[in-house]
C-alpha cells in the first residue's frame, strides 16, 4: 500500500475577499476521506471537494484505505488564505462643478487592510506569557520589530499601521485583562533591548479592555501609528487588573539577537526586566499601496496618490477611478470621483 499523495489545490491557495478552491486529494487505495473543518466545504468525506472560507484556513483531510483495524491512514494539510481588500477614497481640492482649463488636485487615500505577520514558529517549546500574564495584577513587556522585518512582511511605509495581534496557543485566563495598554514608537537603527526598558516617547495606538481567545487576538488601534517607513519600531505593552485571572501562553520565535523583556517587576512603570531571546509572534495591519489612475488623459501623473488634473476640457460630466493594489497580496480595490465641467460661474 502506497502513502497518501500529498494534498494537492487547484487555483493559488489564496483569494480576496470572497472565492472558491478545488481541493484534491490523492493516494493509490485509499477510500474513506475526512476534511476538516467542514466550514466552508461543499463536502466533507470525498477526495475532491470545494473550500469558500471567509477566513484564512487550514484544511486538514483524513484518508485510510477501508481495512478495518489495519487500516492504512494518513493525513496532509493545506492552508487556504482569505485576504482582506485594501481601502481606498478619494476627495478634491475644488468643488464641483469647476470651470473649463481649471487645475485641481485629486486626493486619494489608501490603505492595505491585509495582515503582515513577523515571527512564525508555533512549538510549545516556544512560548511566553507576558503580553497576557494575568497571573500578576500587572506586566510590562516590550519589544523590538525592525523596518526590514516589515519589509519582508510586506508591510511598506511610509504609512499608517491600524491593529496588532498577538496569537494565543493555550488559553488558561479566566477573566477580563483591564486597562491594556500599547505604545509604540520610532526607534531609528536600535535594534537590540536590555535588562533596562526603553524610555522613548511612545504614541498610544490602543486602550481598551481584553478578554482573549485561543488563536490570533488583534487590538485595533484607536490611533493609528504613523510609521516612516524606515525607522526600528518600538513596541510597549501592559494591563492593570485588581487581582490574578490567569495566564495565556503565546507563540514566539526565537531571534539572534535580545528582542523582547519583560518586567521582573509588577508594575506598568517597570524600569528594569527580563532580555528574552524568544520574542513574542505578532501580526500587523498597515502598510503603502499602489496607485493606478485611469483615464490617464488630463492628469499629471496616473501612478501617485495625488495627481493635478491639468487639461483644458469641455463643458460636460467627467469621472477618474483610482484603483489601489496592496503589493502584499495584490488584492486591489477601487473608487471614482465624479465632476462637472460647466461655463456657468
Amino acid at each position: 500500500m502506497s502513502e497518501l499523495k500529498p494534498l494537492s489545490h487547484t487555483g493559488s491557495g489564496a483569494f480576496c475577499g470572497t472565492g472558491s478552491i478545488a481541493l484534491v486529494a490523492g493516494g493509490t487505495g485509499y477510500v474513506n476521506y475526512s476534511w476538516s473543518p467542514t466550514t466552508g466545504l461543499t463536502s466533507s468525506n470525498t477526495a475532491t471537494t470545494s473550500a469558500s472560507p471567509t477566513v484564512t484556513t487550514v484544511y486538514t483531510v483524513t484518508a485510510d484505505d477501508n481495512n478495518g483495524a489495519a487500516s492504512c491512514v494518513d493525513t496532509q494539510t493545506v492552508t487556504i488564505n482569505v485576504y482582506t481588500a485594501p481601502t481606498v477614497s478619494i476627495s478634491s481640492s475644488v468643488s464641483s462643478p469647476v470651470c473649463p482649463a481649471s487645475n485641481f488636485t485629486l486626493n486619494a487615500t489608501g490603505a492595505s487592510s491585509s495582515y503582515k505577520q513577523i515571527g512564525f514558529t508555533q512549538n510549545p517549546s516556544y512560548v511566553t506569557v507576558t503580553p497576557f500574564n494575568g497571573g500578576n495584577t500587572s506586566i510590562r513587556g516590550q519589544m523590538i520589530v525592525t523596518a526590514a522585518e516589515l519589509n519582508a512582511a510586506g508591510l511598506l511605509g511610509p504609512s499608517n499601521i491600524t491593529s496588532l495581534g498577538f496569537k494565543v496557543s493555550q488559553k488558561l485566563s479566566t477573566g477580563v485583562y483591564n486597562g491594556y495598554t500599547i505604545g509604540m514608537a520610532m526607534i531609528g537603527t536600535t535594534s537590540t533591548l536590555t535588562a533596562t526598558y526603553m524610555t522613548n516617547a511612545l504614541t498610544t495606538v490602543f486602550t481598551g479592555n481584553v478578554t482573549t481567545i485561543v488563536g490570533w487576538n488583534d487590538m485595533v488601534f484607536t490611533t493609528p501609528f504613523a510609521w516612516d517607513g524606515t525607522s526600528n519600531i518600538l513596541i510597549n505593552t501592559c494591563f492593570t487588573n485588581t487581582g490574578a485571572i490567569g495566564f495565556d501562553q503565546v507563540y514566539c520565535t526565537p531571534t539572534a539577537s535580545t528582542m523582547y523583556i519583560d518586567a521582573n517587576l509588577i508594575a506598568c512603570t517597570a524600569a528594569t526586566g527580563v532580555a528574552s531571546l524568544n520574542r513574542p509572534n505578532v501580526r500587523l495591519q498597515g502598510g503603502t499601496v499602489n496607485y493606478s489612475w485611469s483615464p490617464a488623459g488630463g492628469l499629471s501623473a496616473t501612478n501617485i496618490s495625488n495627481p493635478v488634473v491639468t487639461s483644458s476640457v469641455s463643458p460636460g460630466n467627467y469621472n477618474f477611478t483610482c484603483t489601489v493594489t496592496d503589493p502584499a497580496t495584490t488584492c486591489s480595490a477601487n473608487s471614482t470621483y465624479s465632476f462637472a465641467v460647466s461655463n456657468t460661474p
